[in-house]
């Protein structure tokens, strides 16, 4: 399916009974957003539907107090649009009563006037193509049109087909349904046979909305390419820009406010993301799906699968026996060989010998292909958290209140040694200025390879910027540090503090609190 959706620009699927293997859920692949519902270890509970995104361009906002393992919901959007999508498979065995009130609560619960539902619902209804209608076909066209979904389903070609014990068994078991908003934008509808390890058939669809870019889906804070950065003309753009805008040791040390140290910070700032933008090239943040193991060969192979699937269809009966038998040959061979590609792949992946050791890349591909998913909700005692009680759980684990009946000795000594500090006078010697030798020993330990800011600054860009003009920083740092100031800019950053362990009065109450240069300097917060 990943190679088949990279091939034909698929967007997203609606899938139902995935292949799970031993872990009773989807696995996740590189490239792939999976929604579906959360599985506790050692249940006895299977995924039966899922949503799969492939587009990068695609926003999703996950409903799991409405995703169960049958039914799956998620509502796409981007900066134009937003639509809802669901999928559903439900199981024959089952009262269907529970499942259509589900989706009736699903639909609803979306708040969105564009929906997509789509699934397996194991019922028989002419409406979808089937032979005949059945009792379960009619609750579920009543529930359909109750909520002012539309049938797309076109012809009576089944949608199911599969051959067992030399025997064909067919049907019309899978549905497309759209809002009314949508009925003149879903077009094309047709079935596939090109995925051949299912028994059910493709359904393709194309849905007509204004293109547009993600709203908040960029997976890095990654945005320049700096190893082909020009950083002579970098650094000469940057000093005309802060001579012109009068940045410099000189006007930082007249600042005596906080207000105009806001400012000078907010322009020194704004100087270099602006030099940054004219003289280093923008990554281009596309994320690339494929499966290393696959080949020509493979593809060839699928397509004549696909081929001798189509023949049974159009067989006469005295041919039909040897086209089924050629066709599940075929499709024996066809899986043996995906297996032995598969493996194949991973040992010459295991035994290859570059810089980093065998493990290093093991690890590596294990930490990228790991399940992954946007806006995972906690789960606790079975239950899973809405936004708010996660949230709240999450500051109670890691920001308990502070209780002084937990306080060991040491505890209790920086307690005492706090008070007297602040109850008492001091003067600068208890946080002396930053120096020189501080200010280069905290550029030296830059590591361009750690992720940036928000701002997208990574560590050598803030390196040369310093550099160029380390008086310039060193002021700015010296006069936050004498207004007892943390500039609003950088609270929305990571930033990097100027003094070397057991170089701070750590009774003095700025000493708990990082003073930091500019958000440009990036990554890394070395408390004191």
């Amino acid at each position: 399916m990943i190679a088949e959706a990279t091939w034909k620009k698929i967007s997203f699927a609606l899938v139902q009974e995935p292949y799970i293997g031993r872990i009773g859920e989807m696995k996740y692949y590189p490239g792939t957003r999976i929604i579906q519902c959360h599985r506790e270890p050692n249940t006895e509970k299977v995924i039966k539907a899922a949503i799969v995104l492939f587009d990068d361009a695609i926003n999703i906002t996950q409903c799991p107090g409405l995703t169960t393992k049958n039914i799956a919901v998620a509502k796409l959007r981007t900066g134009t649009w937003e639509m809802g999508v669901v999928s559903v498979y439900l199981e024959c065995d089952k009262p269907i009563d529970q499942y259509l009130d589900t989706i009736e609560k699903a639909v609803e619960a979306l708040g969105t006037l564009n929906v997509i539902l789509g699934g397996d619902v194991n019922s028989w209804n002419s409406w979808w193509g089937s032979r005949e209608t059945d009792s379960r076909g009619m609750e579920v066209a009543a529930k359909l049109d109750e909520l002012g979904l539309h049938i797309l389903n076109r012809g009576t070609d089944p949608t199911f087909d599969t051959i067992r014990g030399g025997k064909r068994f067919s049907s019309c078991v899978d549905i497309t349904t759209c809002s009314t908003s949508l009925l003149g934008r879903v077009e094309n509808w047709r079935l596939s046979e090109d995925i051949t390890s299912s028994d059910h058939r493709a359904i393709l669809f194309d849905i007509n909305l204004e293109k547009s870019v993600g709203t908040d889906v960029n997976r890095t804070t990654r945005k320049y390419n700096t190893k082909k950065a020009n950083w002579s003309e970098f650094r000469e753009k940057l000093l005309q820009l802060w001579s012109s805008k009068l940045i410099n040791k000189i006007e930082i040390d007249k600042i005596d406010t906080r207000e105009e140290l806001e400012i000078k910070i907010e322009e020194v700032t704004v100087t270099i993301i602006e030099t940054c933008e004219k003289y280093i090239p923008k990554l281009k943040n596309k994320q690339r799906m494929g499966l290393p193991w696959w080949t020509e060969e493979l593809t060839q192979h699928k397509k004549k699968v696909s081929r001798l699937k189509r023949r049974i269809s159009y067989a006469a009966p005295i041919r039909r026996e040897w086209v089924v038998e050629q066709y599940l040959n075929a499709k024996e061979e066809y899986q043996r060989e995906v297996k032995r590609a598969q493996t194949s792949s991973w040992k010459d992946f295991c035994s290859r010998q570059e810089r980093e050791s065998m493990w290093d890349g093991i690890y590596r591909v294990i930490g990228r292909t790991k399940q992954r998913q946007e806006d995972l909700p906690l789960a606790l005692n079975g239950k899973t958290m809405g936004n708010e009680e996660s949230a709240k759980i999450l500051a109670e684990t890691f920001y308990p209140e502070d209780n002084t009946k937990d306080d060991n000795a040491e505890h209790r000594q920086t307690r005492e040694l706090a008070r007297v500090v602040n109850e008492g006078s001091h003067d600068d010697s208890c946080d002396p200025p930053f120096t020189m030798e501080e200010l280069e020993w905290s550029v030296s330990s830059f590591n361009p390879k750690k992720a940036p800011g928000y701002d997208g600054l990574t560590a050598d860009i803030c390196e040369v910027a310093i550099t160029l003009d380390p008086t310039m920083f060193l002021a700015l740092a010296n006069k936050c540090l004498s207004l007892a100031y943390f500039p609003k800019k950088w609270k929305e950053a990571v930033v990097v503090v100027l003094r070397k362990p057991g170089k701070v009065d750590y009774t003095h109450p700025k000493s708990y609190r990082p003073i930091g240069l500019l958000p440009v300097l990036g990554k890394f917060l070395k408390r004191c």
